[in-house]
């Protein structure tokens, strides 16, 4: 798995930036780190209720740079937004292979680290 950085440097530089977002945000959240096969995965929990979104920020993009929307959305449910792997953000740098099935089995890791304690499931 290649890394998404160029410099140790360039890496904290964009998670400072992360943390502070997050750190200012007026909205209550947990954040946590879970544990997956292709390394921690940064979650951010916000909102409440009995349905919950769970929100994927595309390529270039992670939680921090996401909160005005996540900041609408929890104020409609329960929000569960998670840094994908490879991408700028808090969770692991790495960058999964493109043949494989590591997105997919990732997906399966981060289901099973949430609390889903209260949540109502709405397959579509």
């Amino acid at each position: 798995m290649a890394d998404l950085y160029r410099s140790e440097a360039g890496r904290e530089r964009v998670r400072e930036w992360c943390s502070a977002r997050l750190d200012g945000w007026q909205v209550p959240h947990e954040t946590t780190l879970a544990r997956t096969h292709l390394g921690p995965t940064h979650v951010v929990q916000a909102g409440t209720g009995p349905d919950a979104v769970v929100y994927l920020p595309g390529t270039n993009f992670n939680t921090a740079s996401s909160l005005k929307l996540l900041t609408l959305l929890s104020a409609r449910c329960r929000v569960i937004a998670v840094d994908l792997p490879g991408q700028p953000g808090l969770s692991t740098s790495q960058r999964p292979r493109q043949e494989a099935d590591d997105y997919g089995t990732w997906v399966s890791d981060v289901r099973a680290a949430l609390p889903t304690a209260g949540i109502a499931r709405h397959d579509v």
